[in-house]
């Protein structure tokens, strides 16, 4: 996506060629690609049905069935109701949590983290060409050229994209990525989860004595007028003691009535009704990451696998 209205022939280089919508099944990428403009640079109901326009047109050329589920996040293009009427009249689902929700998208992140990674590389060994290119017409006593003062452009950063585009992520990335938050390919493995960095409180804890109660300061300072300025005072000292007390006090979130996990049911049994089989990588004019899924909907039972 690019910041801006009109695209000129000076920021579409040879190098986007690479972009022919073509299936290449066996190596499991497409060459499908959309450029996107608006004057913003950032994602709007509008770019976001062009695109899913060339998603509609890719899976059409693979034969894959409908729907697919896509993953996504919640910005509000996603909600534009051109982009919703588009993808319930194509089977495509969005799909999408509140934040803080649970862990499992992070998978995402760490694919789109690996091509900021590579992109940054690119970039760096384009400076460097870019300097010893430049280094080379100065003359006798000048000063060498420092590498943050090369400037990338539109048209260069374009030829950078296109460079590390079908190289940056394999198969087996995104396979580990999903592990790594608990998805083993079709089953459920929690076990899988590195819970190394962790907050995990030590059970042998011997709690001295129990925490004050939030109501000891709800009540009101005794011997002062309520409004008055030493009334505050008392309230906001005690509002600290709570607070230190607090610290002091270890225990679960759930023991202090801050967070009630919540237990969810076991999946039910596989059935041929609700098989669901991954299909397809895709990425957004962004280089936000997302899995389609082909998702046959049990819609008596609701069941959808990953």
């Amino acid at each position: 996506m690019l910041a801006r209205e009109t695209l000129t022939e000076s920021v579409s280089p040879d190098e986007v060629s690479i972009f022919d919508s073509q299936i290449h099944e066996h190596q499991k990428f497409s060459t499908y690609g959309l450029m996107t403009l608006n004057e913003s640079g950032c994602q709007i109901g509008v770019t976001l049905l062009q695109r899913y326009h060339m998603l509609d047109a890719e899976l059409s050329a693979r034969g894959v069935p409908r729907p697919v589920v896509e993953m996504t996040d919640n910005h509000d293009s996603r909600y534009d109701e051109h982009v919703l009427a588009f993808c319930a009249a194509k089977g495509i689902l969005q799909w999408s949590e509140k934040a803080n929700t649970s862990g499992k998208f992070q998978a995402l992140d760490q694919v789109n983290r690996k091509l900021h990674t590579e992109i940054a590389k690119g970039v760096r060994e384009f400076k460097r060409e870019r300097r010893l290119q430049l280094q080379m017409h100065r003359g006798a006593g000048e000063p060498n050229i420092d590498i943050s003062d090369i400037k990338v452009n539109t048209t260069d950063f374009i030829r950078i994209f296109c460079t590390v585009w079908f190289s940056w992520s394999t198969p087996m990335d995104r396979i580990t990525a999903w592990r790594r938050v608990g998805i083993c390919r079709n089953l459920l493995g929690p076990s899988e989860i590195d819970r190394s960095h962790f907050l995990v409180l030590d059970s042998e804890v011997k709690k001295s004595s129990a925490p004050p109660s939030v109501a000891s300061f709800r009540a009101s300072p005794q011997g002062v007028h309520k409004g008055s300025s030493e009334y505050y005072k008392r309230k906001i000292s005690a509002l600290r003691n709570l607070a230190t007390s607090w610290e002091d006090y270890e225990s679960s979130p759930a023991e202090r009535g801050l967070l009630t996990p919540e237990i969810l049911a076991p999946l039910p049994p596989k059935t041929s009704k609700g098989d669901s089989v991954i299909h397809n990588r895709q990425a957004s004019d962004r280089g936000d990451v997302y899995f389609a899924f082909q998702a046959n909907i049990n819609h008596e039972g609701s069941d959808c696998e990953i």
